[in-house]
């Protein structure tokens, strides 16, 4: 069996994106993200939709811009672990959903302030991905998500769902 952890942070520095998309999700945290433990490389490695594209980066250079909020561990086996990475690996390099994150939040609060039920005129059927959209397709298997739509929700959705099946392991609790 191995472990994979399932991360929610926010920006360090203002970031008006990132302010707007905690507001809509009412989270302190705007971004969700995988994080693996390579043995081979010794380093921690992040894999998210992120800036311009799907990507790999070191945990490291990922906390000069970003604040933790939450992390969960996931238990999956050695082979799904490897699986998971593999196809990010082929992911790599689709670009970031940012027209499509716009069409979210304009639905999203025309939902909120209409009461409108609209579609994210913006999707583009994976064509682009957000961090949430990424993490839905990508765990699946493993987290049953409900009614998430990956056209629409966000972040917030995404932690519900992990929140049912792995440990919370960042904030430690003091209980």
């Amino acid at each position: 069996m191995s472990k994979i952890t399932i991360g929610f942070s926010t920006a360090k520095t203002r970031n008006p994106f990132s302010w707007l998309i905690r507001r809509v999700e009412g989270t302190p945290y705007s971004h969700c993200y995988i994080k693996y433990y390579s043995q081979k490389y010794d380093l921690w490695l992040v894999y998210h939709a992120s800036h311009t594209s799907i990507h790999f980066m070191s945990y490291d250079r990922f906390l000069l811009k970003s604040k933790i909020i939450k992390e969960y561990e996931l238990e999956i086996s050695t082979e799904a672990r490897d699986n998971l990475i593999k196809n990010g690996i082929k992911k790599a390099g689709i670009p970031y959903g940012a027209l499509e994150i716009l069409g979210m939040l304009t639905a999203r609060l025309m939902r909120l302030w209409f009461n409108l039920k609209i579609k994210n005129f913006l999707a583009d059927n994976q064509k682009t991905q957000v961090c949430s959209e990424l993490l839905y397709y990508d765990l699946k298997e493993f987290v049953d998500f409900g009614d998430f739509n990956p056209e629409l929700d966000g972040p917030k959705k995404i932690e519900k769902a992990i929140s049912q099946v792995a440990v919370l392991t960042f904030p430690i609790s003091q209980g």
